[in-house]
């Protein structure tokens, strides 16, 4: 008997209002994600904000303007906003 618990794999990850401006939105639907841009456009934050957001570093948040982090797992819908991380 397998006594393995099931693993929650991501779905999903957006982000309204990053910097003031951007919303981002990213679909894991495939095992690799590959994300392109020029310097400066925010891969890495963007990047650090799924980490730091796995791993509930609330300290991070503080460096970063935006108004809601909507994060799916294929068990749960997570909803978060600066006053709530």
């Amino acid at each position: 008997m397998d006594n393995k618990s099931p693993r929650s794999i991501i779905k999903s990850f957006s982000i309204y209002g990053l910097f003031g401006t951007q919303d981002v939105h990213i679909d894991f639907d495939e095992n690799i994600k590959i994300i392109i841009g020029e310097n400066g456009l925010g891969k890495t934050q963007l990047l650090n904000i799924i980490y730091y957001l796995l791993f509930a570093y609330r300290k991070f948040f503080q460096a970063f303007k935006f108004s809601i982090i909507l994060f799916c797992t294929s068990f749960s819908r997570y909803i978060r906003s600066p006053e709530r991380i």
